[in-house]
């Protein structure tokens, strides 16, 4: 199954136009959750607790647009 992986940040979506294959919704939902923690690790809270301008989440999409799973980078 083809699923896109969307990354949202403060004001925009930066949109996955190729996707990539999964064997299931269950699958891609695990490498956002993985790349998420990635992000989050790269780019740590600010020392006043403020959040640098990066993305906020990672948003799987299935192969009509619709959003199936949203995984959130803290």
């Amino acid at each position: 199954m083809r699923f896109f992986l969307n990354v949202r940040t403060n004001n925009t979506v930066l949109v996955d136009q190729k996707g990539r294959e999964f064997s299931d919704l269950n699958a891609a939902c695990q490498n956002a959750l993985r790349i998420a923690l990635e992000v989050a690790c790269k780019y740590p809270r600010r020392p006043e607790g403020q959040l640098a301008s990066v993305p906020l989440a990672l948003e799987v999409m299935d192969h009509k647009g619709v959003m199936v799973f949203r995984a959130p980078i803290r």
